[in-house]
């Protein structure tokens, strides 16, 4: 007879409720066998918070972190993770576990403003939370090794990354040598949402910054198009090979030596039809008699671009390399430093030819453009210790859902069906969103 089972049924998991699959009475764990026999789920253990370190990477000029600081960044590290892990889900959750990978290592080297001194640079550091489901696997000896890693999705929270250009396209960028990161322009990025006060930004990376420090700074605009220069010309070089060969294809076309060879051809093919078919052998050298004329014509069109539809693809790179040129030349010392717009190229013909530069700089205020920024290098107060956390972002904040009218809408739902696992990854990350302390969260970064 085999042992009595209890069905539970709408089980809250955080922030929403789905049916669970049967258990033996008196089970603490919720075991479920699966398919495998060496493997089972615990859909009823509760959740408990594991660490890990990762290693030292991106210092080379800059002093690597002292202990003291090692000690610093994991102690705030260690604020974020106490926080998660006091709300309801993170607390009492069933059916998964929590694994803090900590990273108290990061320079920001490669993005120093100029003059600033490499010492004084605060530490990158970070830390991803893998919401694992309570794995079982029995190991050779028959014992149990409870609660293993599998495959998860995680989430990372950044301290003092700045969030660069985002989902933005880079417009142009400033070579600054080989141990530099090159000043990169681009659209600002846009703020698609607030939570909880804070910015999401791009395609969904929220921003927990201090007061009074922009994250991005306008653009000078003769920068900028000095900048672009060699994405203009390139195009216009490319514009120019092209027609270089298709003004060579147009001279072989013309030639006494494409017409014979042709005609060499028509023979070839259909010269017996001479005395067998006359008509249809007239009717065939015709054809080639106008096809001869029509690709002369053709030839002779595509080596002479004019300036409407079939033409742009040469002359909308020359043009625009000759506007960028004109508005370099016209600015003055006032001028030169106001602030850049980007225009986009508008689909269809009149974006022909632009394969690297795909749009126009134009001064800040004209219609239809967007601010041209690059990353405010000098964000971070180099005053203040190393250590200091003086910005935090989430950078994939919409990897499982988004905001909607102030509210974080999940991008998915969980119910159980016959060999599932308990329920991981976004469907643990979300509920602790939805009941962290926001205003705890926001002081772990110095105002």
């Amino acid at each position: 007879m085999s042992a009595p089972v209890l069905l539970l049924t709408l089980v809250t998991f955080g922030f929403e409720q789905a049916t669970l699959p049967p258990f033996a009475p008196g089970d603490p764990d919720g075991l479920v066998a699966t398919a495998n026999p060496k493997i089972r789920y615990a859909f009823l253990r509760k959740v408990f918070w594991k660490n890990n370190i990762g290693g030292v990477g991106n210092y080379y000029k800059s002093p690597a972190p002292t202990s003291a600081e090692r000690a610093a960044m994991l102690q705030t590290i260690d604020r974020l993770t106490a926080l998660l892990a006091s709300t309801p889900t993170g607390a009492n959750g069933q059916g998964f576990w929590m694994l803090a990978s900590r990273s108290p290592f990061g320079s920001n080297e490669r993005l120093a403003p100029p003059g600033t001194p490499l010492a004084r640079l605060p530490h990158r550091f970070s830390v991803g939370y893998f919401p694992f489901y309570h794995e079982d696997v029995q190991d050779r000896t028959g014992q149990w090794r409870t609660s293993v890693t599998g495959e998860t999705q995680s989430i990372y929270y950044e301290f003092n990354l700045l969030p660069g250009r985002l989902n933005s396209e880079v417009i142009a960028s400033e070579d600054r040598g080989s141990d530099m990161d090159p000043l990169e322009f681009f659209p600002q990025p846009s703020q698609i949402a607030t939570w909880q006060g804070l910015p999401v930004y791009g395609a969904g990376t929220l921003v927990l910054s201090r007061p009074g420090r922009p994250l991005w700074l306008p653009a000078q605009i003769e920068r900028v198009l000095k900048a672009s220069l060699p994405k203009l010309e390139a195009d216009a070089k490319t514009a120019e090979d092209r027609l270089a060969d298709l003004r060579k294809k147009n001279d072989y076309v013309q030639s006494p030596a494409y017409e014979k060879e042709q005609w060499d051809y028509f023979e070839k093919n259909n010269g017996s039809l001479k005395q067998s078919r006359p008509s249809n052998y007239e009717t065939r050298r015709n054809s080639t008699i106008h096809s001869i004329a029509y690709n002369r014509q053709v030839a002779a069109a595509e080596a002479n671009p004019g300036r409407d539809p079939k033409g742009l693809w040469y002359w909308n790179p020359k043009d625009a390399l000759d506007r960028a040129r004109s508005l370099i030349a016209s600015l003055d010392p006032g001028s030169a430093k106001q602030p850049a717009c980007w225009l986009p190229a508008q689909t269809g013909p009149t974006s022909q030819g632009r394969y690297q530069m795909r749009g126009d700089i134009v001064p800040y205020g004209s219609p239809g453009c967007t601010l041209i920024v690059v990353n405010n290098l000098s964000y971070f107060d180099t005053s203040l210790p190393r250590t200091t956390p003086q910005l935090l972002t989430i950078p994939e904040f919409y990897r499982c859902g988004a905001v909607e009218a102030g509210v974080y809408k999940s991008s998915s739902s969980w119910s159980y069906r016959q060999g599932d696992s308990p329920a991981h990854g976004c469907f643990r990350h979300v509920p602790i969103w939805l009941e962290l302390d926001w205003k705890q969260f926001s002081s772990l970064v110095t105002p």
